[in-house]
């Protein structure tokens, strides 16, 4: 709730806003959320409400399959996850407007009187080419009320409608070699996942 204040939008994407439409907020929650390692020093900024989600499989693979980045990187012990979300299950959730007025909002009477806020779904159809993001195709996910746990959320959803919002597909630790050789082929690597 913060972020207005510790730290702003660059001048050059106030600009961008008025020549490109672009959101200037949305570019640096989006930029704090794929580029982290900018912001270690901050005590202040650890990351953001937002929950990055792809619309490739290849990347959903690539974060079920390893864990860890540079020396650190290794393939994960144990089964992994890919969670599939149905956006449209949900109906119109695609965030249109600004992001901080949606922050803003975040600290109102009305909205902290509303029980289980659904997440929302940031995409602008106008956004800056930024290498990560380019190569990962997220869609963003805001957690917009933080006393329920985003998956306490849906699968209330789930359960008031009888029907799939998400699902989980189980990946075994078995094939996560092979997946890695699949990967590989394929040009999913670390450096195409987490560009420079």
């Amino acid at each position: 709730m913060k972020f207005d204040r510790i730290i702003k939008p660059s001048g050059e994407a106030f600009a961008k806003e008025l020549s490109h439409g672009i959101d200037p907020y949305f570019e640096l929650l989006k930029h704090v959320q794929q580029y982290p390692e900018t912001y270690q020093e901050s005590p202040f900024i650890k990351g953001t409400n937002l929950i990055d989600w792809t619309g490739t499989l290849d990347i959903a693979l690539y974060f079920a399959t390893y864990k860890g980045k540079d020396s650190n990187k290794r393939i994960s012990t144990g089964d992994g996850s890919i969670w599939v979300y149905d956006a449209s299950s949900t109906g119109n959730i695609l965030q249109t407007g600004k992001m901080k007025t949606t922050l803003d909002s975040m600290t109102s009477a009305e909205f902290l009187s509303g029980g289980r806020t659904f997440p929302l779904m940031f995409h602008p159809q106008k956004q800056t080419n930024q290498l990560r993001s380019s190569n990962q195709q997220p869609a963003y996910i805001a957690q917009m009320d933080f006393r329920y746990d985003l998956a306490d959320v849906w699968a209330n959803y789930d359960k008031e409608r009888d029907e799939k919002t998400f699902f989980k597909i189980h990946i075994l630790e078995a094939i996560k070699y092979e997946l890695a050789d699949h990967l590989e082929s394929r040009g999913v690597s670390e450096e195409h996942v987490y560009p420079h």
